[in-house]
């Protein structure tokens, strides 16, 4: 999306599918916040920057047959890759711009109900930065949604310099992007042999299993010029000059109660009056995670008592039990954890019996007074674990026959998803690849 000489072009990025960008689960993310976002049950608008081939929002689209869908790169051969799989799988409610970003914005007359900017921020420059920041102040309506993934600290802090590490070989040898990794691995090999991480076992586990990754995906990620790591309350200042409130993360685990999701020895450092920017970064502190993927909202509004029950009670869940078989013991960024609270053990029950659930029931099996607040956290650790999916309306689904021709086309080019109406989402039989 910036320069060509400053972003890989000469490797095709690989396809991947995202289900936390998808517009049904953002709309549930904001909904558990007891705000109501686009009505996607209506006609909608979707933006992707930076969609590279196209496979995550061509998905979106054939999952959600009532939003038109837009997808931006500036790489040719991306685009041309994606409008090519979206006739394949005969999907036509989406289309392709070959855009440098401020261009987009400039030239832009549509408004948009959702966007999406994945893998993109942390690898352009600073006024790529602002330009996305620019669209979203400008092309995305008042309500609308809008995720954002960049690195973090201080999970990834450490690989500040092993980008430059690549960067630096990259412009002293011969070859392609392909050649440049190869340099780069075989370095960092040596650097692992010789110990020089051994005091830092979380980074010496990631510099090993760089060997493993595909070569095209890290040409994009350890070659590009530009490579920014950001502290979470930096990005939602910066965001909140574009009309940007943030309303949680894509992953439900970090939306749950600090008691939660924090390690036990942080709780003390938490007061009831700490900032949201405080918590936060205990978040990042406590589990090292290498990414954020936050969820925005344009012209937000704290929500009264009326509202929140509104968008609380529009959810319905969907039960797959075999996402977590060892439940009530779930894995979490911090470790394994058993749940023992009545709401999440009554929500588990109530779903399973029925294979689906809404939470206006869930609310009323509750204590009064609790559904807001234990409820809320039940719904949300159900989420991450994957024991429950949000359900699409039935008006609102594609056809079976339209997503059973795009399975099989997966199948044939032996890629590990399936697509299901009922959630609007995809289920991953193996690792994906495409």
């Amino acid at each position: 999306m910036q320069a060509p000489a400053a972003y890989v072009t000469d490797r095709v990025y690989p396809s991947y599918f995202y289900p936390e960008s998808q517009p049904l689960w953002l709309s549930t993310v904001a909904r558990l916040r007891g705000l109501r976002g686009p009505d996607l049950d209506r006609a909608y608008r979707y933006c992707e920057l930076g969609c590279g081939t196209g496979f995550n929002v061509i998905l979106a689209a054939a999952l959600n047959p009532v939003g038109h869908f837009t997808g931006v790169d500036i790489n040719r051969e991306h685009i041309e890759l994606a409008r090519a799989l979206a006739r394949d799988m005969g999907v036509r409610n989406v289309e392709f711009h070959c855009r440098d970003l401020q261009g987009f914005v400039q030239d832009n007359t549509v408004a948009f109900d959702i966007a999406n900017c994945h893998g993109m921020w942390s690898w352009v420059a600073p006024g790529v930065q602002r330009s996305i920041l620019e669209f979203v102040a400008r092309h995305l309506k008042p309500k609308g949604l809008f995720c954002l993934h960049y690195m973090c600290h201080p999970g990834s802090t450490a690989m500040i310099p092993v980008h430059q590490l690549f960067r630096s070989m990259a412009r002293q040898g011969k070859g392609d992007s392909r050649a440049a990794v190869a340099r780069g691995l075989e370095a960092v090999e040596r650097l692992l042999a010789a110990g020089y991480y051994d005091d830092q076992p979380r980074l010496r586990e990631r510099l090993q299993g760089l060997k493993r990754a595909d070569a095209d995906a890290l040409a994009h990620e350890l070659l590009a010029e530009f490579f920014s790591v950001h502290h979470a309350g930096d990005i939602h200042w910066l965001a909140a000059q574009a009309g940007l409130s943030f309303i949680g993360s894509s992953e439900p685990f970090y939306n749950t109660d600090p008691a939660l999701c924090l390690p036990s020895d942080m709780h003390p450092l938490l007061e009831s009056d700490s900032s949201p920017a405080f918590v936060e970064t205990l978040k990042d502190m406590g589990s090292r995670r290498p990414h954020r993927s936050d969820v925005f909202q344009k012209n937000a509004a704290l929500p009264d008592a009326r509202e929140r029950r509104e968008a609380l009670d529009s959810l319905v869940f969907l039960y797959d039990g075999a996402a977590a078989p060892d439940f009530p013991a779930i894995a979490t960024p911090l470790g394994p954890m058993t749940v023992s609270d009545e709401a999440f053990l009554r929500l588990a029950e109530l779903a399973r019996t029925d294979g689906r659930v809404a939470f206006r029931d869930f609310a009323a099996a509750l204590p009064a007074g609790t559904a807001d607040g234990r409820g809320v956290q039940a719904a949300r650790m159900m989420l991450h674990a994957g024991l429950l999916r949000p359900e699409q309306p039935e008006a609102s689904r594609a056809g079976v026959q339209r997503l059973a021709a795009i399975d099989r086309l997966l199948a044939a080019r032996n890629v590990g998803l399936r697509l299901r109406r009922d959630c609007a989402s995809g289920q991953f039989l193996r690792t994906q690849a495409w």
